[in-house]
């Protein structure tokens, strides 16, 4: 009687534990196709539009939407706080409640710098532990995966949970959420995401021509705003 029990308290623990690596797995495939390698676009454009909440320890709340455009070239990421406008060449990044512009030269070899961030991050996520995987709505076909961070990689991040939300009939992430410990300044962030695709083609400007008129000074949509140009 004791040795069944163990064999099918030892089957249901290998079940269990296979079936949240398959829902890690998933968010692994479903992140890959949202922070898109540039070298793989081939020709199109990825297009991501968020909504991202955060609180801190004094308990402030900051909410923005996002809309991200990127191609092998270009870059616009744009919200209510910060636009960012950048190519091969050149970069300018807009703040907007500190009415300030800084223009820079782009990275040498921006493609490393992504690689970089997405080998880390897909390394981060499958040295994480996977607490539960469940359908949180199994009409909607809607999966729940709660991760926690081991405390080696914790001294890290500083992220202490993350929760996953999942459509699992369409193969979409709905949303992330992050718990940070102590020592970050944030307590907590959410994003929900509301689209994420890739269009066929999407009209990108010079970033310079987006910022400054013809004779080099700010266009009158950023009059009042201080200029700091670096690309020099």
């Amino acid at each position: 009687m004791m040795r069944n029990f163990i064999q099918v308290y030892f089957f249901i623990c290998i079940t269990s534990w296979s079936l949240s690596q398959d829902c890690l797995e998933q968010v692994l495939a479903i992140e890959d196709s949202i922070y898109a390698d540039r070298k793989n676009l081939n020709n199109k454009t990825a297009f991501v539009h968020y909504k991202v909440r955060s609180e801190d320890w004094e308990k402030e709340v900051v909410q923005s939407e996002v809309k991200m455009y990127q191609d092998q070239k270009h870059m616009y990421f744009l919200s209510e706080q910060v636009d960012i406008f950048s190519d091969d060449k050149e970069m300018f990044l807009v703040l907007k409640q500190q009415k300030v512009i800084l223009g820079n030269i782009s990275q040498k070899n921006p493609k490393a710098s992504e690689d970089e961030f997405l080998k880390f991050r897909k390394t981060f996520l499958k040295n994480c532990e996977v607490q539960s995987c469940y359908f949180s709505d199994s009409l909607k076909g809607i999966k729940t995966l709660k991760l926690t961070v081991k405390e080696d990689v914790n001294e890290l991040v500083h992220i202490k949970s993350m929760t996953y939300k999942i459509d699992i009939k369409n193969n979409r992430l709905i949303s992330n959420s992050v718990t940070y410990t102590k020592k970050y300044k944030l307590k907590s962030m959410e994003m929900n995401y509301m689209d994420y695709k890739f269009l066929n083609s999407y009209n990108f400007s010079k970033p310079s021509k987006l910022i400054l008129n013809q004779k080099g000074k700010l266009l009158e949509k950023y009059k009042g705003y201080e200029f700091i140009d670096d690309r020099n």
